[in-house]
């Protein structure tokens, strides 16, 4: 019987190396099909250049331009049903798919510095039913070249999404992306490189934040440049220009417990400038965001449970005089994290009215009038959310239409819906992120909601995995998806990038960053890049393109 068990998977090992033997590199049935078209339409090329980097499958040297067609289950294309994960060695796969990817990456920037542009064109863009719009794009896009222009522009992209058809009304409404992007400067499409800053917890190095360079595109991730020196740099909040990222910050001349500052960067390119700081009195915040109106700073501190306000002059910078705080005394049934008051989040509701704080100690969020806060923080009581006992409310988000409020709580790993208007809160049902089953230790994280509104997204510390509920926008309530495992330890943060194709996330133990792709269909979450070696990452936030 073993020797049977041994000679089935050494026929299964023979045959899967015979099938891999027969992938070819070049002159694949979807290239000649390219090449096919081109030569009909007119377009004269050379094929497989050994002189270029990549070896080009097609060169059009009267376009400047070079295609390049890629299997979409070995160069990983997003988002793409046939870029499936093997479930055996998955270890091995995965370096295999991050190296295919990079080399891409590599090689479009090779060329582009060459002058060419770069089109890519994927396997399932070829198939028959949206083959014939495929072409048509690689049509204008060949013939959208202007030699000056080309030469000093940084990026041309043609990027289409087709809507898709039904087949009989009620049936499965089919999508394809039918993409051909250009790139002068090895970026695959307008805008795709942004920058990102990750904020980590210090060792001995203090590099306080990694700054990232993002491709939105293809979700590749690169080191760009660390700020060293800094520490406390736990949570970020990024002004709509994009001109200056707040964060919370130790400053080693206060004493230890009165160290807490919020620091205010200039952002010039990928460096940051710190401008000013203003001290709290009390330790380094956990979370920090601005209010709607940039007009100031909302912050929470773990450890001593003072939140309060730091105003933002008209020129971005930040308001010389003492914060407006307040403090939270009480504690909850849980002696080990409850033992008292420990504040976890600050942030504005929707409409601007009312600054609100998530205390984890207290199972509570309170609310507080914004206008009026230069008079002091005035807690408006009718709004007051307290959660199941010994819940440990964390983080929140809320819905787009600004009617429903996501509490995240990291003591019993649930999210709880909540209806919201300027005159009160009402629960409307709590679902658990993590599976029934599951038993060991974790802990929730972060959560975050697309800009559509329709998916949300919260974070397993133990279990390692993010979670993905269907959100009806009319109720408030939440379905379950899926649950992605991911490939570090600990998501301690996570942030969609532009464009939501992709996220970052940041895993706490493991020291790395990954990158991974969002499907939209399915909410599952697939690694496409990393890791990114940082020490502790923390959160995320979006720059501006590059």
């Amino acid at each position: 019987m073993i020797g049977d068990a041994f000679n089935s998977e050494e026929a299964k090992r023979k045959q899967r190396s015979w099938n891999m033997s027969r992938v070819r590199s070049k002159d694949t049935g979807v290239e000649k099909r390219v090449r096919s078209w081109l030569w009909r339409e007119g377009f004269r090329f050379r094929k497989n250049v050994k002189g270029l980097p990549g070896c080009p499958d097609i060169l059009l040297p009267k376009y400047k331009a070079v295609i390049d067609v890629r299997g979409c289950f070995w160069h990983r294309h997003p988002n793409c049903p046939i870029a499936t994960m093997p479930k055996s060695n998955s270890a091995f796969w995965w370096k295999k798919f991050n190296r295919n990817v990079n080399r891409d990456l590599e090689t479009e920037r090779a060329l582009a510095s060459l002058g060419w542009r770069v089109i890519v064109v994927w396997e399932c863009e070829l198939e028959n039913d949206v083959c014939a719009a495929t072409f048509e794009r690689l049509r204008d896009t060949l013939l959208n070249y202007d030699d000056d222009t080309a030469r000093y522009e940084p990026v041309l992209c043609v990027a289409e999404e087709m809507s898709g058809y039904n087949v009989n009304e009620g049936e499965t409404q089919m999508k394809s992306i039918v993409s051909a992007c250009v790139g002068m400067m090895g970026f695959v499409a307008q805008g795709a490189e942004v920058y990102a800053y990750a904020g980590c917890t210090v060792d001995a190095k203090k590099e306080g934040i990694h700054v990232l360079k993002v491709n939105t595109e293809t979700g590749s991730i690169q080191p760009a440049w660390v700020l060293s020196g800094v520490e406390g740099t736990t949570y970020f909040a990024l002004n709509k220009a994009k001109t200056f990222l707040y964060t919370a910050h130790t400053d080693a001349n206060l004493p230890r417990g009165k160290n807490g500052t919020i620091a205010c960067y200039k952002i010039a390119g990928e460096k940051l400038i710190l401008v000013n700081q203003v001290a709290l009195g009390c330790g380094s915040p956990c979370h920090v965001s601005l209010d709607k109106e940039e007009k100031a700073v909302v912050w929470a501190d773990y450890g001593s449970a003072i939140s309060g306000v730091c105003e933002i002059q008209a020129d971005g910078l930040l308001a010389t005089q003492a914060p407006v705080t307040i403090q939270h005394v009480g504690s909850g049934p849980d002696k080990s994290r409850q033992e008292k008051a420990h504040a976890h989040c600050a942030m504005l509701t929707p409409d601007n009215r009312f600054v609100f704080f998530v205390d984890l100690g207290m199972d509570q969020v309170r609310f507080y009038d914004f206008a009026k806060r230069k008079e002091g923080l005035c807690e408006v009581e009718a709004l007051r959310i307290t959660t199941a006992p010994g819940a440990g409310p964390r983080h929140v988000t809320f819905h787009p239409n600004g009617k429903w409020l996501f509490l995240l709580n990291e003591l019993n790993n649930t999210i709880s819906t909540y209806s919201y208007t300027s005159e009160g809160t009402k629960h409307i049902c709590t679902l658990s992120t993590i599976p029934s089953d599951f038993k060991e230790f974790s802990k929730a994280s972060a959560i975050k909601i697309t800009a559509d509104g329709k998916m949300l997204f919260a974070g397993n510390r133990g279990h390692d995995s993010i979670a993905t509920f269907v959100v009806d926008e009319k109720t408030g309530n939440l379905t379950f998806m899926t649950r992605s495992m991911l490939k570090g330890k600990f998501p301690r943060d996570f942030t969609l990038m532009p464009g939501e194709k992709f996220m970052l996330v940041g895993h706490e133990t493991s020291n790395e960053i990954y990158s991974y792709a969002l499907d939209r269909a399915t909410g599952d979450l697939t690694p496409v890049s990393g890791p990114i070696l940082a020490h502790k990452p923390l959160c995320f936030v979006f720059g501006s393109p590059l």
